[in-house]
């Protein structure tokens, strides 16, 4: 074979070698895109996945409040507050609340009812007073105190969860994880559930049967898969 003819061969092997190193970079990064793609979609799955509990819950939430407000929400205001309601709990995991708490304290104080006003001036879906929307207004961005804005279901809900998740947290820095306490305080106040904790029973001191009731209806909640 003359040299002519080797160097043709060498250059028809390189070439020949070139385009095989080539298509196999080309199917190699090919694997690599598909490969992301199905990495891609088994991730996006397995978030979806753990999003169902969530959406499922949601959706229960939606429903309840729906059918106990009797047509006193708007469908804005219903799907907001089932949103509030999921994304307090999410936060505030750690320290135990949960929707079925959240439930049980609507039930209570206003039977799902947002233009509920008390005697003692308590307002909307979870009661609260003038003194407990002073303090967590500011931190919402709203206003001074109006009636008007605390009737307000959106901002009554979130009202209610500042001041019990304010206090919970109150309780567990005080050393009592309990949630009868807490939901005692929610009723009667810090001073007298403390009067209540320290002092001998007397006549006009607050019971614990009030945070029990709550807990009682809460766990009703918790066994309808709320």
């Amino acid at each position: 074979m003359s040299k002519i003819e080797r160097g043709v061969l060498t250059l028809f092997l390189g070439i020949f070698l070139f385009s095989i190193i080539m298509t196999n970079a080309k199917f190699n990064r090919i694997d690599q895109r598909v490969n992301k793609k199905f990495y891609d979609n088994e991730l996006r799955l397995t978030a979806a996945e753990k999003q169902i509990p969530g959406i499922v819950k949601f959706q229960e939430l939606v429903k309840v409040i729906q059918d106990r407000s009797t047509g006193k929400l708007t469908a804005f205001e219903i799907i907001e507050i089932a949103k509030i309601i999921i994304v307090e709990c999410e936060m505030n995991s750690s320290i135990g609340l949960t929707p079925d708490k959240i439930l049980a304290v609507i039930e209570r104080e206003s039977n799902f009812n947002p233009h509920a006003v008390s005697y003692a001036k308590a307002y909307g879906l979870m009661q609260v007073i003038r003194t407990t929307c002073e303090i967590h207004l500011p931190e919402l961005g709203y206003g001074n105190f109006s009636k008007e804005l605390v009737l307000d279901p959106i901002v009554n809900i979130q009202l209610g969860i500042k001041e019990l998740v304010r206090l919970r947290k109150y309780w567990l820095e005080e050393g009592t994880d309990s949630w009868i306490i807490t939901m005692t305080s929610y009723f009667w106040g810090i001073r007298n559930t403390w009067a209540l904790l320290t002092e001998k029973k007397r006549a006009n001191l607050p019971s614990l049967e009030y945070g029990k009731g709550i807990l009682d209806l809460a766990d009703n909640w918790r066994e309808r898969g709320i």
